[in-house]
Order: C-alpha cells, then structure tokens, then sequence
C-alpha cells in the first residue's frame, strides 16, 4: 500500500471498530473518546518525528476545541473546528513524507480512522437530530459536512475494515 492509499483509505491496516449498519446514538462521550484517540495518534507521532511536535501541538489544541465545542452542543463551532483539524492531518501527513517508519504510519493509521469514526458518529447524528441539520443549513460549514461525508464514506470504511482484518 503506498502513501496515498493509506491516506485515502483513512490509514488502514489497524485493528478497526466495525462500523457499518450499527445504529449509533452519537452522545459527546462517544465523540470525546474517539477525540482522545485522534490525540494520541498524533502524540505518538510528536515523539517519534520531534520536528513535527510544533504541528501537531497546533493540531491536538484544535481538536480539543472541536470537542469542548461538540460537548457544549455549539455544533456551528465544533464543525469548523473539525474542518479544520483535518486540514491540519491532511498537511502533517504531507509533510512527513513517503518513506516513513511502521510505528509512525500505526500512528497515522490509529488518528485516521478515529476521524472517520467521529465523521461518521456526525452524519449520523446530523441524520436523526434536526437541531444539528440546523446548525448546519446556514451554509457556512458546507466545506465541514462535505468532509465528513467524504471522511464516513461506507465505500472506504469497507476497504478500512478489509484491510483490518487479520
């Protein structure tokens, strides 16, 4: 698998959470845990790529705001928030290059897919709850919820689930 696959895929490879046809309440410590495990992927990655730990640090900042935001219910915020840290993943994964280390590609792996799960726990929610569609339909957070969309895409949770499987 090279680079851009695991990108795309949202880094498969690792143990993943079967995600498809569950009917999931999504509920702010649902998201706070996956949250948490964004954070530690990319902690991992500080330690392992001690230049990048600048980045990174940016990056866990604004996704503990995206979940301070989510817990809050100030659904608006907390959607520019992950629109934003997952500019700021996309950006880290481009800047650590091809040729990296196993252990730093698990940590990549462990962040994408953690995102996914919270796309997903989103567009589910943004399906069953209207005060979410609310926040949304201003059409200021398109570029969020096309993200999201992309990110809980089942065609490519499929292939993340495939390639978990041992």
């Amino acid at each position: 698998m090279n680079r851009r696959d695991l990108i795309k895929s949202g880094a498969a490879g690792v143990g993943v959470v079967a995600l498809g046809g569950l009917q999931i309440n999504c509920k702010p410590k649902d998201v706070s845990f996956w949250t948490g495990s964004v954070i530690g992927g990319l902690e991992e990655i500080a330690v392992l790529v001690p230049v990048q730990a600048a980045n990174i640090k940016k990056i866990v900042a604004v996704m503990r705001d995206f979940d301070s935001a989510y817990a809050a219910g100030k659904f608006a915020d907390a959607l520019t928030f992950f629109q934003s840290a997952t500019s700021l993943i996309d950006q880290l994964i481009i800047d650590l290059g091809v040729n990296l280390d196993s252990q730093i590609k698990t940590a990549i792996a462990i962040a994408g897919v953690a995102i996914r799960m919270i796309a997903l726990l989103l567009q589910r929610q943004g399906e069953s709850q209207p005060e979410v569609v609310a926040a949304v339909a201003q059409g200021a957070q398109a570029k969020a919820v096309k993200t999201i969309r992309r990110l809980a895409d089942e065609k490519a949770l499929d292939t993340i689930y495939a390639a978990a499987k041992p």
